[in-house]
């Protein structure tokens, strides 16, 4: 099993968010007329512009700079599971006590009980980041994979975790 990076998924995001990039940019353009008239109202397309900027902009950076990236975002294989957003190990089978589907306010993760957690610690900065956040969320899970910008849906990678961990059932947990 490997998904990799959703083209379709980033373009419609960057399709999402340009436009308001593009207003923030026209509405900031104003600020020369702000400052001749003064007036209240005068200053409120500027604020408005600069939140939207503020909002949009990084959010499309961040999409433009994912484009390039077409290489496996998940692996799933006999030899473990490989997460690129967590880092650049592959987890073998041999040291994953538990597996299970964490679900809230329709966006899903699967999420990795580690026997040692100290063997795989983050190594990428998103990883890094958000590790102890996710781990109170998570009821203590230790590696947090998520499939949101990929060309694969979780259900597959649930099959995928089955298949190679020998379960009767992809929602039966590793014990």
């Amino acid at each position: 099993f490997t998904a990799k990076r959703s083209i379709g998924v980033i373009l419609l995001r960057l399709l999402m968010g340009t436009p308001f990039v593009l207003f923030g940019l026209f509405c900031v353009s104003l600020l020369g007329d702000a400052l001749d008239g003064g007036e209240f109202g005068a200053w409120l397309p500027v604020l408005v512009g600069g939140l939207s900027l503020l909002v949009f902009g990084p959010m499309t950076v961040f999409y433009v700079m994912l484009l390039p990236d077409m290489r496996d975002q998940v692996r799933i294989s006999s030899e473990g599971i490989f997460s690129r957003g967590w880092s650049a190990d592959t987890i073998p089978w041999s040291e994953i006590k538990s597996v299970y589907v964490w679900e809230r306010d329709r966006q899903k993760a699967i999420i990795l009980h580690l026997r040692d957690p100290a063997k795989f610690p983050p190594s990428t900065i998103v990883g890094k980041l958000f590790a102890s956040p996710n781990k109170s969320m998570t009821d203590g899970g230790d590696v947090w994979i998520s499939l949101g910008h990929t060309d694969r849906k979780l259900d597959d990678a649930m099959k995928a975790i089955a298949y190679f961990k020998g379960w009767r059932s992809p929602d039966e947990p590793v014990r």
